[in-house]
């Protein structure tokens, strides 16, 4: 299997765990880290859309957040835990059920990936693994068969799908989550059913994405709102170039073959 066709699990995989609010191109910027108000926030007097809007907002002046969660589908379960900022720095793991998983870094334009010995054993094949061994894979986010790994770092991005996926959607009752009093919002996202909760006390930040029925099934809590991403690049010794690789296992410029 090529390159473009693992990492390309990979990304469909975490937009699909991301799927209540989908994966998209940002073109805003955000503004800067703005202070903690504590007490009521009075959202929960707010429309619906209104609602979508302001937790929008307050995710993206958080500058940085902790994605973690779970999604079934087709009776395998994909799992996140992302730290990501509105820099599109992030670092963290995905799991993708008996497929394995990886760990992901990336700081400004740099990618590093490195899929685990189960991702390897069902994708990847001896002969590479072999190649790569405990190392990360070194690219960046220009590299086409990366690009849509490389986007699920941008919370900004994460933020605008967040609204722009927001259908029919309707104001739900006042609920607490992990302690947190917070107000509903039902809606779809290409048809599908799903719930948003948005803190009603401190910033309005969104503080779960939730798909209870249909095909995929499971949520993504929001977490560790305004703390910088914990992104440490992996010593040279401890990466392999991917252009490197690709020499190596005579793909030449296009994708890896594996």
């Amino acid at each position: 299997m090529g390159s473009g066709r693992i990492l390309g699990t990979l990304a469909l995989a975490g937009c699909a765990l991301l799927g209540a609010a989908g994966c998209g191109e940002s073109t805003e910027q955000a503004a800067a880290p703005a202070p903690t108000p504590t007490g009521e926030n009075g959202v929960a007097e707010l429309s619906a859309q209104q609602l979508v809007g302001r937790s929008v907002q307050a995710l993206k002046e958080g500058r940085s957040a902790r994605a973690a969660g779970a999604l079934t589908s087709d009776g395998e379960q994909i799992g996140l835990d992302l730290a990501l900022d509105t820099g599109a720095n992030c670092a963290g793991t995905m799991t993708l059920g008996s497929d394995g998983g990886f760990t992901l870094v990336k700081i400004g334009n740099d990618l590093w990936i490195k899929p685990d010995a189960a991702f390897w054993a069902t994708h990847g094949g001896s002969a590479v693994s072999d190649l790569v061994g405990d190392r990360y894979l070194r690219t960046t986010a220009d590299d086409a068969d990366f690009a849509d790994v490389a986007s699920l770092c941008d919370l900004d991005d994460l933020a605008d799908s967040i609204g722009r996926n927001a259908v029919d959607v309707a104001k739900g009752p006042r609920t607490t989550l992990r302690g947190i009093p917070a107000v509903t919002v039902t809606g779809r996202n290409e048809g599908e059913p799903g719930t948003l909760y948005v803190a009603t006390e401190g910033r309005p930040y969104p503080l779960r994405l939730e798909k209870a029925t249909g095909p995929e099934v499971g949520g993504i809590d929001f977490t560790d709102f305004g703390v910088p991403v914990p992104a440490t690049a992996p010593p040279p010794d401890r990466s392999v170039d991917l252009d490197e690789l690709r020499r190596k296992t005579g793909s030449g410029g296009g994708p890896t073959t594996v």
